[in-house]
């Protein structure tokens, strides 16, 4: 784990980003538990998680200009 690696350097930290703990199926509210003491900024977007049965996270063809921000 990253926090191992950097033998818990305290400038070590975390940046939050729900959507792809959302795209991992992980728990993003257990992750701020877990980590909220590393957490110290966090990423923002509106974007929205639509499974339709037909096509994953990654699947499907949409224009450029449709893609951005389209789980």
């Amino acid at each position: 784990m990253f926090l191992d690696k950097v033998k818990e350097h305290p400038r070590a930290n975390l940046m939050y980003d729900p959507s792809h703990l959302v795209l991992q199926a992980l728990d993003y509210l257990a992750f701020i538990d877990h980590y909220h003491d590393r957490i110290k900024t966090f990423h923002v977007k509106d974007a929205e998680f639509r499974p339709d049965g037909k096509s994953g996270a990654y699947g499907g063809y949409q224009p450029w200009s449709k893609r951005a921000g389209r789980f």
